[in-house]
């Protein structure tokens, strides 16, 4: 028998700026902004095999991940905390404001791919999320995910909403406008490019009706003058 075969995930490159659907982030993408010392971390167990340690003691350090899209969860590793009698890990997370608390529970052995914080609810548009540890346990970020609708809103990203935390989220959100307008003049575009195409046919058709009837009637003339020339001897 051969060895076992474990499926972990599969991405998928897009020529689109704004795919519809669900994006996985890296803990070492350039796009989410570390303050504090996070030491650089991994195993093979782990998304890409890199995860970022939290900085050692409450609030030594945050991590910030701006994005525009409907939800996003937090995913991570936490260690053997309850080996000597520790205590479970807790994170605080901020989303646009509203801020969580995560509480673990006490294990004995290293957990992966945890889920610290999730919210899959928000209104479409830019949100912030920042979260920080809260105890001495030892915490690892890993990965996040963010799903979007592919609408988008720009640079400033910002509609005016403002989105709760902890999963419970604000209600859902517009955002389809652009998409509807976008539509529109594809569609007005296309049928614009058709009408001239048509229009070009036909004068093409009626230079060439109009073309032959010139040459019939030069013909008849041609041959009127030959038998006239004939007649007069």
């Amino acid at each position: 028998r051969g060895s076992p075969f474990y499926f972990d995930f599969l991405t998928v490159n897009t020529a689109q700026e704004n795919p519809v659907g669900d994006a996985i982030v890296d803990d070492r993408d350039l796009s989410i902004l570390y303050s504090g010392t996070w030491e650089p971390n991994g195993a093979e167990s782990e998304y890409l095999h890199t995860t970022s340690q939290t900085p050692k003691g409450p609030n030594g350090g945050t991590a910030t991940f701006t994005f525009e899209g409907t939800g996003i969860a937090v995913y991570g590793t936490t260690d053997a905390n309850a080996r000597n009698g520790g205590n479970a890990t807790h994170l605080a997370f901020t989303l646009d404001g509203f801020t969580t608390q995560y509480d673990g529970i006490p294990n004995s052995d290293v957990m992966r791919n945890v889920r610290f914080f999730s919210n899959q609810s928000l209104p479409n548009g830019r949100h912030t999320l920042s979260f920080t540890l809260l105890d001495e346990n030892i915490c690892y970020f890993d990965y996040l995910v963010y799903s979007h609708d592919g609408s988008g809103t720009g640079g400033n990203g910002s509609d005016g909403s403002s989105a709760g935390g902890g999963g419970s989220g604000g209600g859902g959100g517009g955002g389809g406008s652009n998409s509807k307008t976008n539509l529109g003049g594809i569609v007005g575009g296309v049928v614009g490019a058709i009408t001239l195409l048509i229009l070009l046919v036909l004068l093409v058709v009626c230079v060439i009706i109009r073309s032959r009837k010139q040459k019939r009637t030069k013909g008849k003339v041609v041959k009127g003058e030959t038998q006239g020339s004939t007649t007069e001897l």
